[in-house]
């Protein structure tokens, strides 16, 4: 179950650049800014990228949601990127084939 239920994902970099932003920011117009990586994204789908990443991945999520986490809806980061300048530059298909890739090249 679960492969329905969308989250919020973001890269650690996004994070971190997100925070350097608002630091450096004179006069944001708000004391609290969302930052994400973008359109929230399903289970199902975060599924698809490592399988097209790993192609012998044995991955079964069924339909649905999963029942014991809450649905979130999606976070509006249009005043981090109108104060801050901030727009996520990882996307999750990136993300996901980067830390691959990481992986592969540390195997312990």
């Amino acid at each position: 179950r679960g492969a329905d239920h969308l989250f919020h994902v973001v890269h650690v970099s996004d994070v971190a650049r997100g925070a350097v932003l608002a630091a450096d920011c004179e006069s944001p117009g708000q004391g609290v800014y969302n930052v994400t990586g973008g359109p929230q994204t399903s289970l199902g789908r975060a599924a698809e990228i490592v399988r097209s990443a790993i192609p012998d991945a044995e991955i079964d999520i069924g339909p649905g949601f999963i029942d014991t986490l809450d649905r979130m809806g999606p976070f509006d980061i249009s005043a981090a990127e109108r104060d801050l300048g901030y727009r996520p530059s990882w996307t999750i298909d990136d993300g996901i084939r980067a830390y691959v890739e990481w992986l592969r090249e540390n195997p312990y």
